[in-house]
């Protein structure tokens, strides 16, 4: 009878052990969605705060090198983000104090934070923002739907010169 139960706990032991690691070794990628978005986003918003570090008072886009405008350019095509576009402001008066919002990703993501057993693999959808402080950040779809899009345009819509094709810019 002791044997029996010794086994059994040894048994209901493993069971509960494969089950909380299994899931710790078959975790999934965490590259694309939101973490890339998020990449994207932190490189335009630096890209926004070194204008600002220059002493100018207003952010053009068209004022940026080649280099920077195609690079950004290229970085939101890749496939990592599953042809979602972003949302930026090309024209902009750098506030003085305080952020305001320069890129947003408008496909939400939700693989930031990545969903465990921790959490319940509960996913938070999310779009991906940069902030004029070259700051990034995750902000909720209802906070998406609240901001005035008016000043923002598609990033792929932006004129840049010599752009490679899609095709040339995958990995």
């Amino acid at each position: 009878m002791k044997k029996a139960i010794i086994g059994a706990f040894i048994g209901l032991f493993l069971v509960v052990l494969g089950a909380v690691c299994l899931p710790l070794l078959a975790r999934p990628s965490n590259c694309g969605g939101n973490s890339y978005a998020l990449m994207v986003c932190q490189q335009y918003s630096l890209l926004t705060h070194l204008a600002s570090t220059d002493g100018k008072v207003y952010f053009r886009f068209a004022e940026l090198d080649e280099i920077d405008r195609t690079g950004v350019a290229r970085l939101a095509k890749s496939h990592w983000v599953s042809g979602a576009d972003f949302f930026v402001r090309t024209n902009l008066a750098i506030p003085s104090n305080g952020r305001a919002v320069v890129i947003i990703c408008e496909k939400p993501f939700d693989n930031v934070p990545q969903p465990t057993i921790w959490n319940f693999y509960r996913k938070n959808p999310a779009h991906a923002a940069g902030y004029s402080d070259g700051s990034k950040g995750l902000i909720s779809p209802a906070e998406f739907a609240l901001l005035d899009l008016a000043e923002f345009v598609l990033l792929s819509s932006v004129p840049t010169n010599n752009l490679p094709t899609a095709e040339a810019i995958q990995p």
